[in-house]
C-alpha cells in the first residue's frame, strides 16, 4: 500500500511487473526517479506527450528541476484531460510538483487537470477561472506520495476537487467548489485560520484521513440542494 522507488545513476529500465498493493489495502504507486517540476509562465524543459501537438495529454519531466509550461498546459486542457508527472527515468530528485504561477482555468471546463507527484505537492499560486463571466467546470485531481500543501486559492467553478496525500494536507487559503465535491483523504488534515472552504451545495468529504482532522475556518456546503458534511480521522477538532 506504499510507494516503491526505483533509482538508477543514468538509467532505469524494468521488465516484468511490480505490486505494492496491500493485500487489504491501498494499491501503492511506484515511482521511477522522479524529478522535480514547477508550474510556471517560462519556456518548458520536459516531454508532453503526444508528439505533434498541442494538446497535450500528459508531461513528464526530462531532467532535473523541470518546468511545464503553463500556457501550453492551459491550451492542452482546453481540449483533452492533462496529467502532470514527476517520473523520469534519470531523475534524482524526490519529486515535488509546484504551482509556482496562476492557472487560469478559463475555457476547460469539462476536462480534468491531474497533478501527480512522487513526493509533495505545493499550491502557491490561484487555481482557478480568472474569467468567471463563463461557467468552467474543472475538475482538478492531486495525489502525492507525500504531503499536499495549499498555499494559494483554489476554485474549481463547479468541477470535482480531489486530494489524495500519503501524507499530510495542509490547507492555508480558501477552497472553493461552486457546487463540485470536495474529498480529501492521507494522514492528518489541518485548514488554516482564514482558509475558509465553501462547496456552494457540494459534498465536503473529509473520511480517508488515518490522522487527526482540524478545521480552523468554516466548511459551508449551502446552495443549491445543499451539501454534506462527512469527517472522520483518529480525532476531530
Amino acid at each position: 500500500g506504499g510507494s516503491i522507488e526505483v533509482s538508477g545513476l543514468r538509467h532505469v529500465e524494468i521488465f516484468g511487473t511490480t505490486d505494492a498493493s496491500a493485500p487489504n489495502g491501498d494499491a501503492g504507486t511506484l515511482v521511477i526517479d522522479p524529478s522535480n517540476v514547477t508550474l510556471a509562465n517560462v519556456g518548458g524543459t520536459g516531454d508532453w506527450i503526444p508528439g505533434g501537438g498541442p494538446p497535450y495529454s500528459q508531461f513528464n519531466p526530462a531532467m532535473d528541476d523541470a518546468v511545464a509550461d503553463i500556457a501550453i498546459l492551459l491550451q492542452s486542457l482546453q481540449n483533452n484531460n492533462v496529467t502532470i508527472t514527476t517520473m523520469n527515468g534519470a531523475g534524482s530528485q524526490l519529486g515535488d510538483i509546484t504551482v509556482a504561477d496562476p492557472l487560469n482555468l478559463d475555457g476547460t471546463g469539462g476536462r480534468q487537470l491531474n497533478l501527480q507527484a512522487g513526493h509533495d505537492i505545493l499550491v502557491n499560486a490561484a487555481i482557478g477561472d480568472l474569467v468567471p463571466a463563463t461557467a468552467d467546470a474543472t475538475a482538478l485531481n492531486l495525489v502525492a506520495n507525500n504531503d499536499i500543501t495549499i498555499n494559494a486559492p483554489i476554485d474549481t467553478g463547479g468541477g470535482m476537487l480531489s486530494i489524495d496525500a500519503t501524507g499530510d494536507v495542509a490547507v492555508n487559503d480558501d477552497i472553493t467548489t461552486d457546487g463540485g465535491t470536495l474529498v480529501s483523504g492521507g494522514g492528518d488534515f489541518t485548514s488554516a485560520a482564514g482558509a475558509a472552504i465553501a462547496t456552494g451545495g457540494g459534498d465536503v468529504i473529509l473520511t480517508g484521513h488515518s490522522g487527526a482532522v482540524t478545521v480552523n475556518d468554516t466548511i459551508d456546503t449551502t446552495g443549491g440542494a445543499g451539501g454534506q458534511i462527512r469527517i472522520s480521522g483518529s480525532s476531530i477538532s
